[in-house]
């Protein structure tokens, strides 16, 4: 199977499959002038979220609207976070006084195009899925059954593949606004 997709680099299932193929294709897309700034906060899974989604929204708002001061009112933006937080978090962005807000989870954002008018994503959360997923999808790829250990600890190639899949997540929702277009029409 031959795979035409901007991030099937980034996916393990692709990479590590003899069953797909991805051509060497110029890239539709370029990111060189988009600006990344990476506020890191331990606690922001599913159940710290669930406990206290509201502060850390608030902070990582507040964080948001210091970095863009009285520019803040232009931007449009689109916040990523786990779906049960959802609705706290589209709540409390909402005081942000943004020009546009949309708030989505994991798992609905992939190959939607209604966000290429947002300038800013904030992605509050990481899709890290369910803890055995990316286990399983090793043992698939390989045609393996996993050993004890390996049903209790996480090997360097399990890893390797949820780090791939977040990428691959993150770079989903990077796609789906438009900063990839923001100085010239051919995305540079």
């Amino acid at each position: 199977m031959v795979i035409l997709d901007a991030t099937a680099d980034l996916n393990p299932i692709y990479q590590r499959s003899k069953f797909y193929s991805i051509p060497p294709l110029e890239p539709v897309r370029s990111y060189r002038n988009a600006a990344q700034y990476v506020i890191r906060r331990l606690g922001t899974g599913i159940k710290a979220m669930d406990e206290r989604g509201e502060e850390y929204a608030q902070e990582t708002l507040d964080q948001v609207l210091a970095h863009y001061g009285d520019r803040a009112s232009e931007r449009r933006v689109l916040v990523v976070t786990n779906k049960n937080s959802e609705p706290k978090v589209r709540g409390v962005f909402a005081a942000g006084g943004f020009a546009s807000l949309d708030v989505v989870h994991w798992g609905d954002i992939d190959g939607r195009n209604d966000f290429a008018h947002c300038d800013t994503c904030v992605t509050l959360t990481l899709h890290y899925g369910a803890p055995g997923q990316d286990r399983a999808l090793k043992n698939a790829l390989d045609g393996t059954t996993p050993s004890t250990e390996e049903l209790n600890d996480d090997t360097d190639d399990v890893r390797e593949l949820r780090e791939l899949r977040v990428a691959g997540q993150l770079a989903q929702a990077l796609g789906r606004t438009c900063i990839r277009d923001l100085t010239r029409e051919d995305g540079d």
